[in-house]
């Protein structure tokens, strides 16, 4: 019955992108529907919090590199795993990534279901950039930089920057404002003056200002 509803989701998803004109492969459909299945897995017990995007082509494209190692796809389905108190064991996988400079699986991480495992994973990508930062000089990005930017920007675009409820709110106002720190690193710009979103956030031409600066550091595709 499994491999039957999953036959199902396959041909949906492909015929989907086909039919939007994306260029695909079915090797990448396959692995993008077993990466969501992992990264969603624990997506019904947090309907106060918005529903993650899928992730991009570049994203799911690195990530499959990454699985080259067995490990990388152990700490990868530990994403999944919840204990008798419903709860994943995150960060021993977030410390392997990190530890072996595993980007994309970093990246995939910022994206899951659970609100905590995404916060707390941004949270320490903006600990690394500053570090990293600190320690060279240059402004010059590489082209994992680039793709890291590209997502990041799509996520906070895909994200609403305000929802509702004292502890959902400050959750996911620190989300979303360390994406938007995140990518001021990562573009050496200082739009949000490492402000929290509700601070900065003043209107929707503010808004659009900021992301038209953000992506003119993006190629021309």
């Amino acid at each position: 019955m499994i491999k039957y509803f999953s036959g199902i989701t396959f041909t949906f998803l492909l015929l989907l992108k086909i039919v939007s004109g994306q260029t695909v492969s079915t090797e990448i459909v396959a692995f993008e529907i077993y990466a969501d299945s992992v990264l969603r897995s624990s997506e019904s017990r947090w309907t106060d919090y918005p529903k993650c995007p899928p992730l991009t082509k570049d994203i799911l494209t690195g990530l499959k590199r990454e699985f080259s190692s067995d490990s990388v796809k152990f700490y990868f389905e530990k994403l999944e795993s919840m204990n008798v108190n419903h709860q994943i064991d995150y960060q021993s996988s977030m410390n392997y990534f990190e530890r072996n400079n595993y980007t994309f699986a970093l990246l995939a991480m910022s994206n899951h279901s659970n609100p905590d495992i995404r916060t707390f994973t941004m949270m320490s990508m903006n600990q690394r950039l500053k570090l990293r930062k600190s320690d060279n000089l240059s402004s010059t990005m590489s082209q994992d930089d680039i793709i890291a930017l590209r997502f990041l920007i799509y996520l906070f675009e895909y994200y609403p920057k305000f929802i509702s409820g004292s502890e959902n709110s400050t959750i996911h106002g620190n989300y979303i404002s360390n994406i938007a720190w995140n990518i001021d690193l990562l573009t050496n710009e200082k739009l949000t003056s490492g402000k929290y979103v509700y601070t900065w956030y003043k209107n929707e031409t503010n808004y659009l200002s900021v992301m038209k600066k953000w992506k003119e550091h993006l190629p021309k595709q």
